[in-house]
C-alpha cells in the first residue's frame, strides 16, 4: 500500500474535483468552475481549427451547446439551495435571450458575407445585430 501521505494528498485531489471540502461540504473548486470550462473551450477551438477544411463540422462544432451547460452548472453552484429553482428558471430565460442575439449575430453576418463586404465588416456588423437584439431582449 501507499504512504498515508501519498493517500490523503490523492483523496483531496478527488475531493477538489468533486468540489467537496475537507469536512464534506461543497466547496467552489477551482477545477469544476475554472479549468474544466477552460479546457472544453480550449478544446473546441481547437476542434474548429482541425476541422477547418470542412466548414459545415468547423459551424458544428462552434455552435456546439459547450458552454452552456457548463456555464449552467457553475452558476448552480453559487446559489443558495432555498433558490436554486428559481435562479434556474431565470438563468435559462437568459440562456434563450442570449441565443436569439447570437441568431441574429449570424444573421447579420451572413447577410454582411452576401454583399462581400470582407471579414473584418462581417464580424462588427455581426457584432452590431448581437448588440441591438440583446438591448432588445434584455427589457423583455
Amino acid at each position: 500500500m501507499g504512504n498515508p501521505e501519498s493517500l490523503a494528498g490523492i483523496m483531496v485531489f478527488l475531493m477538489a474535483i468533486q468540489g467537496v471540502d475537507a469536512a464534506g461540504g461543497p466547496e467552489q473548486s477551482f477545477v469544476t468552475s475554472t479549468l474544466i470550462p477552460t479546457l472544453i473551450s480550449v478544446f473546441v477551438i481547437v476542434g474548429v481549427s482541425l476541422s477547418s477544411q470542412y466548414s459545415s463540422l468547423a459551424a458544428a462544432i462552434a455552435t456546439a451547446p459547450t458552454g452552456t451547460p457548463l456555464s449552467i452548472y457553475v452558476f448552480m453552484q453559487q446559489q443558495a439551495p432555498a433558490q436554486k429553482n428559481a435562479a434556474l428558471r431565470l438563468y435559462t430565460l437568459n440562456i434563450i435571450k442570449g441565443v436569439l442575439a447570437t441568431l441574429t449575430f449570424a444573421i447579420t453576418a451572413h447577410l454582411a458575407a452576401r454583399a462581400d463586404l470582407g471579414a473584418l465588416r462581417v464580424v462588427v456588423l455581426g457584432y452590431a445585430g448581437w448588440f441591438v437584439a440583446w438591448s432588445l431582449l434584455s427589457r423583455v
